[in-house]
């Protein structure tokens, strides 16, 4: 807390002080809940909630009811999918598998995805083309306030309006490491990873 360290959609309940009996910070712990929450994203291009502390609403209800991923934010998960992101995302991390379990149970999983017709095999992922919408609006601390766009879209539009610009002005896009005015970290305040 006192560096700003991590991304803060991805750290675990103990990184953050709300008052709670939660156990001392333990790195591997908290990359087990990464692991989780980085599934996720990787799945659906959006995390279920902006940090993992009572202030938010999604992780809120989590705490209360950990099937509500499936229920109300990720209806496509499987249930063997679902049943391991409970243990990764287990809120006290001194109860959370192994970073080397969690791989061993991700390694069972038959089907990720559930879909009306059928699940979608491992081998054979994709993502559904009609997502549910089941009350997720409730929960939406998730998605960004620009029109629901994943961080990475942004990105990706961001460098695309980059490099348009580049060819404008007839200028190659050049990204140079020795430029003093480059800053890859930029930062404003001291809560800017919040």
């Amino acid at each position: 807390m006192e560096f700003g360290c991590g991304s803060a959609s991805y750290l675990a309940p103990e990184h953050f002080d709300d008052g709670t009996d939660l156990v001392p910070y333990d790195a591997a712990a908290s990359d087990a809940w990464s692991l989780g929450v980085l599934l996720l994203a990787l799945m659906f291009g959006r995390n279920p909630w902006q940090e993992a502390s009572h202030s938010d609403p999604a992780y809120h209800e989590f705490t209360r009811n950990p099937a509500m991923l499936k229920n109300h934010l990720f209806p496509e998960l499987s249930s063997a999918t679902l049943r391991w992101l409970q243990s990764a995302l287990t809120i006290n991390g001194s109860d959370r598998p192994s970073v080397a379990v969690l791989k061993e149970q991700f390694l069972t999983i038959d089907h990720l995805y559930v879909s009306e017709e059928q699940e979608v095999p491992v081998g054979l992922v994709s993502i559904p083309t009609a997502t549910k919408q089941t009350n997720i609006n409730s929960y939406d601390s998730a998605f960004f306030s620009g029109g629901g766009m994943s961080w990475a879209d942004m990105v990706e539009e961001e460098e695309e309006q980059q490099q348009k610009a580049a060819v404008e002005f007839d200028q190659p896009h050049i990204f140079d490491t020795n430029d003093e005015d480059v800053d890859m970290f930029a930062h404003s305040g001291e809560s800017w990873w919040l």
